[in-house]
């Protein structure tokens, strides 16, 4: 990744607790941005933020760690609010958590959702 492109930028990252969101975040954070990272459970996206700031190097207030489901729209606003308070605003918003619609799959529901 280009470190300048991302450098002083701040992004918000869905489903960054692990796997492939974690490793967005780790390197955003590694090329010079702050990060809010989101995930369901708190006390693993709690850890994973103080993690992600040691492994890329960083302060540990680079990563701030907000709770929520990326399929909320109530996590989602409150994530965004929590990221401008903390960081003064929100540039990049890389998406990488998944979710689902139980019993739908997408040869039997109408387009709608999609």
């Amino acid at each position: 990744m280009a470190t300048d492109e991302f450098a002083g930028r701040t992004a918000l990252a869905t489903g960054a607790s692990r796997g492939i969101g974690y490793g967005i975040a780790l390197e955003l954070l590694a090329c010079g941005s702050t990060a809010t990272i989101t995930a369901r459970k708190p006390d693993t996206v709690a850890e994973a933020a103080t993690t992600l700031a040691a492994e890329a190097g960083g302060p540990a207030g680079h990563a701030l760690a907000v709770p929520g489901n990326a399929a909320s729209a109530e996590d989602r606003a409150q994530a965004v609010t929590r990221t401008v308070e903390r960081f003064g605003r929100l540039t990049s918003w890389p998406l990488s958590a998944s979710c689902s619609w139980r019993r739908r799959s997408a040869s039997t529901s109408s387009r709608r959702p999609w």
